[in-house]
């Protein structure tokens, strides 16, 4: 199986580049960490040990924010989904190691938008994918007369949203009313959408 990780940023507000590692799942059992690789460029991987001998990893072409990477059999693609500013964009690959691609599949509800007048804002963050909620895709009425799509899916995913600088937890997460589920903050939130590849390849 493979591992992903990510360098990190200082600022909160742009999320971390990925790195990628692999090793034998046996291994992994045993915790034997001693055989696994990360990639450092284009067809070739390198050993984790020992420390002294390690290059330089190349990071992959898509942000990541506590975020997964999943691979969907239905439509032959990796798949990462990433909060954006008001945006949550899904990100496809057919190699894990890339070419990504980028397809906008959501805009955040306007109450997640609002900033304070202390400059604080809602900071949302963690867009994972939960292929375990997944339904197939032709018990979905959304699949209905798609038939000439070369893969079609119905993908599930949460994100959740905290108040971050100046007086937004006052203000925001703690706001009269607050804990109304419209406007909860710190509380995850689950989108289910329909996926559909198409010759040429592209997310709609």
């Amino acid at each position: 199986p493979h591992s992903f990780g990510s360098r990190g940023r200082k600022d909160p507000e742009h999320w971390s580049r990925t790195l990628l590692a692999r090793a034998s799942l046996s291994d992994l059992l045993r915790h034997h960490w001693s055989a696994a690789e990360y990639w450092v460029e284009p067809g070739r991987w390198a050993p984790v040990w020992p420390v002294h001998g390690r290059q330089r990893a190349q990071r992959l072409d898509v942000p990541t924010w506590e975020t997964t990477c999943t691979w969907s059999s239905e439509l032959g693609l990796w798949y990462v989904f990433n909060v954006e500013g008001h945006i949550i964009a899904m990100w496809t690959a057919q190699q894990v190691v890339g070419p990504w691609s980028r397809s906008e599949v959501y805009r955040l509800p306007p109450a997640f938008r609002k900033t304070t007048s202390d400059n604080g804002a809602w900071l949302c963050y963690a867009a994972k994918a939960h292929p375990e909620m997944q339904r197939k895709a032709w018990e979905d009425r959304a699949f209905h007369g798609a038939a000439d799509e070369a893969g079609l899916a119905e993908l599930v995913f949460s994100w959740v949203c905290n108040a971050w600088g100046g007086d937004a937890e006052r203000a925001l997460l703690f706001q009269p009313g607050g804990l109304d589920l419209s406007v909860r903050g710190y509380w995850p939130r689950f989108v289910r959408v329909a996926a559909a590849v198409r010759r040429p390849l592209t997310i709609h």
